[in-house]
């Protein structure tokens, strides 16, 4: 009886996963909220690196992040998450679509910041670089990093990731 129980059960997981994955309400909230200049689908390369797209066991669960500090499919500090939304909370976080719409703000407002306060412009061939490696590391090491044209921290291998993300 186990003989045929297993490979149901991993039939259905592995469609349960394929669907999740790539569950179209998520493309609509990522197209829906990509700020103005981004493809949407930084958005979901960078969900995909932060959550596996809302596969990650954690988040299915809402739990907290590994580092005890993020939250939700775009895996966000609720600290983060106020500076845009004073009334975010970690259930807010946990919603897909909040967490969306949150990351992208926190997207246009570093965006906003390295064209101000660095000599980076839109069409440097680093910008995305730049940009994608903020939302992991946070505006000021970009800028210190920037600054000082060395390499920083282990933003090079979120840098990496994204660029081998598929989605």
């Amino acid at each position: 009886m186990w003989f045929v129980l297993i490979p149901l059960a991993i039939l259905f997981f592995t469609e349960g996963v394929s669907t999740l994955a790539n569950n179209p309400s998520y493309d609509g909230y990522f197209k829906k909220y990509a700020p103005v200049g981004i493809d949407w689908r930084v958005l979901k390369r960078i969900a995909k690196i932060e959550s596996n797209i809302g596969l990650n066991p954690r988040v299915i669960a809402g739990a907290v992040s590994e580092d005890g500090k993020s939250y939700g499919l775009m895996q966000l500090r609720l600290s983060t998450a106020q500076d845009f939304d004073p009334s975010a909370t970690i259930q807010k976080l946990n919603d897909p679509e909040y967490s969306i719409k949150i990351a992208a703000q926190y997207i246009t407002w570093s965006k906003s910041y390295l064209l101000k306060y660095t000599k980076l412009k839109e069409s440097d061939f680093r910008f995305l670089e730049f940009l994608i490696k903020t939302y992991n590391q946070g505006v000021g090491t970009s800028k210190y990093e920037l600054n000082i044209k060395e390499v920083s921290n282990g933003a090079d291998n979120y840098w990496v990731k994204y660029q081998n993300a598929v989605v």
